[in-house]
């Protein structure tokens, strides 16, 4: 929220020493050489923070909220209602598009399992997360110069055609990946790329890019059987977890399915973009965590294997 409100503050911290802890300072250095190429501090409307972008930051707002929701429901804590339902408006406050449907599936669900006026809840943390990034939407990047920020405000209708002339491009640009990475697995299906095959491929700096697709980007390092392990570990973990959901009751079937929808979101955004195969390391153990103990409750202890 802070970042989002106070846009210079995003590229401030990234240049003081202490983001090199937080941060991997390969990406520090390529975001400040390279602003043109990601989407957090550089893009008014979004805001990745500690995270390489925008995108990346929903994720994780919405796993912990999922994590905190959940435990609510098996603890029925108010104090981690309230950070589940913080993390909620969070979501769509990083201003990532994917992130915006996220927050209202979330959303809705968490509504479902209120009861009474807590009903609101969600919807009213929702609205505001919403609201607030639609008030930064207004402040649009007008051609900076390297290393220096420009905005303009435009009108509402001149915003709405950034939106969709951004999303045509990107949805252009990530064909291309596909198509390349598709390329690279045919040519070396079984071991996958060494670094020198990386290097441009059909004009693009792949290892720069990578695949936009967590699936392809295994098979074009590690060939057709790390691909194929992908697929099948992904699949297998959301089996695990809505058997979970079905089998167990209360408040631990809703932490089940909370589970479910944190990793579901994780395999989702890894089909448009570049995280690794469990997340992103701050996503990861939040996901391992909620795995790990949706398997080893009573009921569905026995399918853990």
């Amino acid at each position: 929220f802070i970042f989002r409100a106070y846009q210079p503050l995003e590229q401030a911290f990234y240049e003081i020493p202490i983001a090199k802890l937080l941060i991997n300072p390969n990406r520090i250095a390529h975001t400040l050489a390279n602003p043109e190429f990601v989407n957090s501090f550089i893009d008014p409307r979004k805001a990745g923070g500690l995270f390489p972008n925008a995108n990346y930051a929903a994720v994780f707002s919405g796993v912990a909220c999922l994590l905190g929701s959940g435990l609510y429901m098996l603890t029925r804590n108010k104090w981690l209602l309230m950070a589940g339902l913080f993390l909620l408006a969070a979501i769509p406050a990083t201003g990532s598009k994917a992130g915006y449907l996220a927050a209202i599936i979330i959303g809705l669900w968490l509504a479902s399992r209120m009861r009474g006026l807590l009903r609101l809840l969600p919807i009213v943390f929702l609205g505001f997360g919403v609201l607030f990034s639609l008030a930064g939407d207004h402040i649009i990047k007008s051609s900076p110069a390297p290393g220096k920020n420009q905005y303009d405000i435009p009108s509402v209708h001149r915003s709405i055609e950034l939106h969709f002339s951004y999303t045509r491009t990107n949805t252009h640009h990530r064909i291309h990946y596909w198509q390349a990475s598709i390329n690279l697995i045919k040519q070396r299906p079984l071991l996958g790329n060494t670094a020198q095959h990386l290097e441009d491929i059909d004009g693009i700096e792949f290892r720069r890019m990578q695949s936009h697709n967590v699936y392809l980007k295994a098979g074009v390092y590690f060939g057709l059987p790390a691909l194929v392990l992908a697929l099948l570990f992904h699949l297998g973990a959301l089996k695990a977890l809505w058997a979970a959901s079905r089998q167990l009751s209360g408040g631990a079937r809703d932490f089940a399915f909370s589970s479910f929808l944190a990793f579901g979101w994780v395999v989702a955004q890894g089909l448009i973009s570049n995280p690794e195969p469990v997340g992103e390391f701050h996503t990861a153990p939040l996901l391992a965590a909620m795995l790990g103990v949706t398997l080893a409750m009573p009921s569905t202890s026995g399918n853990a294997s």
